[in-house]
């Protein structure tokens, strides 16, 4: 039916002059329940549906998008008329043709289908279900599961459909002991519902929350860093998913623009982004344009060996696309981005790799990011803690970090075999050396 849609509006495209054209179908089904200092809040269905439709004409672009799916025509006709107001773009190219998909599993999880309003409720209500410590003053949660539909349609001969299913389940939680006063939070998402870890992410919040009471300062130095998944979502991998988008590459505003085939990171360090990963928040057969989803090597034992590209940076330097080109609704236009950025993993488990710091700092949370222009990082540490004598210690009070991103990734002394996924990024445990830290 959505992928008829969008053949529909192509064909009407073509009708009324374009050169070339394609159109995006896009719908979430999804249910969302909130838990506010430990009781249900909201519960709330909710659906969103619609197309996106870009048209080409003398290398013009138009770009139009509608939630009414009754009147396509009227859409694919205000498409056209923004490409003829529109400025032509000589880099452009093409759209991408016709190529074979490979299968992706483990996206669709059928249970999805039995999930109603009372088997929610009472998911919430079993995560609540534990004794919780009497310092913990306050929990909010949040449950989301959702069901995508995607469908791809342009002149090349593109035509792609896939149901996809997502659930995620987020803690925050506050505590006090005095004038002590401490906050954490954990996540956990997932296209299967039963691997969805809610007491683990609860049991992590929990004790994080409490661990967090007992703040103290850390004189300042250089110190080796044991950086959490979590953390490593902020401090490496946003900044290092905007440095290997190739449209940041081609305009020299990446600081790793100058260093394909170089050493940019310490041996031990691969990176793969691999939209094909079975079970992956990031995988389908196709990407944002009706690219095939594919397996990339980017860092290869610490040489930067490619970038990621949609179909218009690739035809730039006479390449195909790396299925790299991602929506997340249909309003608005694809985006290069990473699928599941996964790094290769290390031998030992964090716990023993922490087990033989003298002394150190755990790195749970920073929401600071690097500059993606120079690699250069300083920021706060939101959630951290003074590792001694292989033990995590208290928490820390009022301390900073700052390192640039490319010593950070040549510092990097070990990975651990034990990992988290972190929304689409697959991360280990990283232990890095001489860190410079902010304290008293």
């Amino acid at each position: 039916m959505s992928l008829d849609i969008c053949l529909k509006a192509v064909r009407l495209a073509e009708k009324f002059g374009a050169m070339q054209a394609e159109c995006f179908f896009y719908s979430e089904d999804s249910t969302r329940a909130a838990i506010r200092k430990k009781e249900l809040k909201r519960f709330e269905k909710r659906n969103d549906s619609g197309i996106a439709i870009r048209v080409v004409l003398n290398k013009s672009l138009g770009f139009y998008y509608t939630t009414n799916l009754n009147n396509i025509e009227d859409a694919v006709e205000r498409a056209i008329k923004l490409a003829k107001a529109a400025i032509p773009d000589p880099n452009f190219i093409s759209f991408p043709s016709k190529k074979p998909y490979r299968k992706v599993e483990g996206i669709y999880d059928k249970s999805f289908e039995n999930l109603n309003e009372e088997s929610v409720s009472n998911i919430i209500k079993d995560a609540l279900m534990r004794d919780f410590d009497s310092r913990i003053k306050s929990i909010n949660a949040d449950l989301e599961i959702a069901v995508y539909e995607e469908s791809i349609a342009n002149s090349l001969g593109v035509e792609g459909d896939e149901i996809s299913t997502f659930a995620s389940f987020s803690v925050e939680m506050a505590a006090a002991e005095g004038d002590k006063y401490s906050g954490s939070s954990d996540f956990t998402s997932s296209r299967v519902f039963k691997e969805l870890n809610i007491k683990e992410a609860m049991d992590n919040a929990h004790n994080l929350t409490l661990k967090g009471l007992d703040k103290k300062r850390v004189p300042s130095g250089s110190y080796p860093v044991i950086i959490d998944p979590v953390a490593s979502l902020y401090l490496i991998c946003i900044t290092l998913n905007s440095a290997l988008n190739a449209d940041l590459v081609q305009r020299k505003r990446s600081f790793l623009s100058e260093s394909l085939n170089q050493k940019i990171a310490n041996d031990n360090i691969t990176v793969i982004d691999d939209g094909t990963f079975s079970g992956g928040l990031g995988s389908s057969s196709f990407d944002g344009e009706g690219s095939p989803s594919q397996r990339n090597v980017l860092i290869e034992k610490g040489i930067l060996k490619g970038f990621m590209y949609d179909s218009y940076t690739a035809a730039k330097e006479g390449k195909e696309s790396t299925g790299n080109a991602v929506r997340n609704s249909f309003r608005s236009l694809p985006t290069i981005s990473s699928r599941n950025l996964i790094f290769e993993l290390g031998n030992r488990k964090s716990e023993d790799i922490i087990s033989q710091i003298k002394t150190g700092i755990y790195l749970r949370s920073t929401y600071d990011t690097p500059n993606v222009i120079t690699g250069e990082f300083s920021g706060m540490i939101n959630e951290g803690f003074y590792v001694e004598d292989g033990k995590i210690k208290h928490s820390l009070l009022q301390a900073g970090i700052g390192v640039s991103l490319r010593t950070l990734l040549s510092n990097i002394k070990e990975l651990s075999s034990d990992y988290r996924w972190i929304f689409n990024y697959k991360l280990p445990f990283i232990l890095v050396e001489n860190v410079s830290i902010a304290g008293q």
